[in-house]
């Protein structure tokens, strides 16, 4: 019975085609499967992210376009704080009426809706959204402007003509370079568009130092009323808060896909308060000036408002923006260069019956 079953079991076995063995050749079918087992292989292993740099050989279509835009956005948002400051300033009745503190703490106001404006003048005119650029070129042209401000109120009067020739001047100057940024940035996403940066990595690491600062200095504040171990509590705490400070927009960048260095995050968090500390420099000169003035000086209001807008732009976001320049340098270093203008120069000698007659110069390329 049992040989019966095992008979009937080998007959009801398909036919199978054998393995081909070293005496015998694969066949067709064979190397097809081998070549689609290995696709299906390359495909399934994850393969590393290329970057191609594309070099733009010709000048940006809409270039004045977007300038321009930019230019009048970032001028709307940093007159619309210094008119209501100017609007809500005193009449001067009193010696020492010089020092509008109302006024300049309202013009701190205007750097970053100068931001505001500036990126989205530059986007309705067809440009990319990029405020990281907008905030590093406002950065530049603030202390450019409260150089000239200071400058002016220096070696010249307290006229009308000198006074505001050089605050619109100084104005301008900082709108200028913001529109600059916003266009060079473009460009550069043009030839790198692996560049780009997310916005909301970017605001979120500015909050993330935004809460950090003003937490440390909250706590630096609340240690006041200990008295005398208030000389060492808000001290240390100002000094933690500085130390740790750079850890979480690292932390919420990395978390965010960036790729910027803990390094990075540090030497811009260092620069960053060296601005900062020249920002409030300024300030404090400004309020200075005006205190001795006879009356209002809108540079003395214009040096207190930028210094101020300064100071905090920069301790805000410095260590951001330094993170994403570091996340684009690591990705400049991985990538590629698209094939474009390739030449080759090329000297050949020319031979006569009498030696060398002279040289062939040629150049060739592909394009």
């Amino acid at each position: 019975m049992s040989l019966l079953l095992v008979m009937t079991l080998l007959a009801q076995t398909p036919d199978r085609t054998p393995l081909p063995s070293k005496d015998q050749a694969p066949t067709a079918r064979d190397d097809a499967w081998t070549a689609d087992h290995a696709r299906a292989l390359a495909a399934a292993k994850p393969q590393p992210e290329t970057f191609v740099v594309t070099p733009q050989t010709d000048w940006a279509q809409g270039a004045t376009k977007r300038f321009v835009g930019a230019f009048l956005g970032g001028l709307v948002g940093l007159a619309i704080p210094a008119a209501i400051a100017a609007a809500g300033i005193p009449p001067c009745t009193t010696g020492f009426c010089g020092f509008a503190t109302v006024a300049g703490l309202v013009t701190g106001f205007s750097a970053p809706l100068s931001v505001v404006g500036a990126t989205l003048g530059f986007t309705l005119m067809g440009g990319r959204m990029s405020a990281g650029a907008a905030v590093a070129g406002l950065l530049g042209g603030l202390g450019s402007g409260l150089l000239l401000l200071l400058i002016s109120s220096v070696t010249t009067g307290l006229s009308n003509e000198s006074q505001w020739a050089a605050t619109i001047s100084a104005g301008a100057i900082a709108v200028a370079l913001q529109a600059l940024a916003l266009e060079a940035r473009s460009d550069a996403l043009d030839e790198a568009p692996f560049l780009a940066v997310p916005s909301a990595r970017l605001a979120y690491t500015a909050l993330g130092m935004l809460a950090t600062v003003g937490a440390g200095a909250l706590l630096a504040a609340l240690s006041l009323p200990f008295g005398y171990y208030a000389v060492i509590i808000a001290p240390l705490v100002l000094l933690v808060t500085a130390g740790v400070a750079p850890l979480v927009p690292w932390s919420i960048h990395r978390a965010m896909g960036g790729e910027g260095t803990l390094a990075a995050a540090y030497v811009g968090w260092l620069a960053s308060l060296g601005v900062a500390a020249a920002g409030i420099a300024a300030a404090l000169l400004g309020a200075t000036m005006a205190v001795s003035s006879v009356q209002v000086d809108a540079r003395s209001v214009a040096i207190v408002g930028g210094g101020l807008g300064l100071a905090a732009i920069a301790a805000v976001m410095g260590t951001p923006l330094m993170l994403e320049w570091s996340h684009g340098e690591g990705r400049l270093g991985r990538a590629k260069l698209a094939p474009g203008l390739k030449a080759q120069v090329t000297v050949a000698p020319i031979a006569s019956p009498h030696g060398l007659a002279g040289g062939a110069l040629a150049l060739s390329g592909t394009f």
